[in-house]
């Protein structure tokens, strides 16, 4: 449990104030958060206030660096995915655009997911009309792009998808599951960052160093200048080192 003057608690260990940290400081910006939240921090950092507030701002720190990443990479792994699927749907000589789901291909989340895409778009448009495709494309979250990778799609895209990422075709032309094993744990960590929850056990410079690799297998400029522009290396070599092991984790 939570220290500070919560009830039940003991008071957490604080060093001195600095000059720009009046006593008591720390422990209202410790009274200020939710218990629930900084449980994790608090007990990673042995009870210790300043240690855990330490480690609860590099989180938010490195949450934000990574984030700089994930959005690159989320606009680039959805660009992609619909350039595959608008190839594909132009190549079956089918009217129309993929996005209107006239073939039954996808699930019935999906189908219901492009639906309410269209619903949205043409919601914040002012008149009469059709949504432009990219109001639709921008209304489909990262959940979406991710779950078109699932195996269930794999005798319906996977040859067309995997024909974009030559490096990671496996022995099957359909089998997804090397894209897919890399994009997971981004996804999962880009849920994370979004909740505010801590990602310190996660070493982001191996999820940037996914994210890298798809982009540059989509377009290795953007990938350069996605690299170039990341604040993740810094933000890692900054952490506080006296708060015991590494934060960036290898997980």
């Amino acid at each position: 449990m939570l220290s500070g003057s919560r009830a039940g608690s003991p008071k957490p260990a604080e060093k001195a104030p600095t000059e720009d940290e009046p006593a008591g400081h720390l422990t209202k910006v410790y009274q200020s958060l939710p218990a629930e939240r900084l449980t994790p921090y608090f007990e990673e950092c042995g009870q210790n206030l300043d240690r855990t507030l330490g480690l609860y701002a590099w989180n938010t720190l490195a949450s934000g660096a990574i984030y700089e990443c994930l959005s690159h990479f989320e606009i680039s792994i959805r660009n992609a995915l619909d350039a595959v699927l608008k190839s594909r749907h132009a190549y079956h000589h089918r009217a129309g655009d993929w996005l209107d789901n006239r073939h039954s291909e996808f699930s019935e989340n999906a189908s219901t997911t492009l639906a309410n895409a269209r619903f949205d778009a043409k919601s914040k448009l002012k008149g009469e009309g059709s949504p432009p495709r990219g109001a639709i494309i921008a209304e489909l979250s990262f959940g979406f792009w991710r779950r078109l990778l699932d195996e269930r799609y794999e005798r319906h895209w996977g040859t067309a998808v995997m024909r974009f990422f030559p490096e990671l075709k496996r022995a099957r032309a359909s089998d997804m599951k090397t894209i897919r094993d890399l994009v997971e744990p981004i996804y999962s960590l880009r849920n994370r960052v979004a909740h505010h929850e801590p990602i310190w056990k996660i070493s982001i410079t191996n999820r940037e160093a996914d994210m890298l690799r798809i982009i540059k297998l989509i377009d290795a400029d953007t990938a350069v200048w996605v690299a170039a522009r990341s604040r993740v290396l810094a933000v890692v070599a900054s952490r506080d080192t006296g708060l015991g092991p590494g934060y960036d984790r290898t997980a």
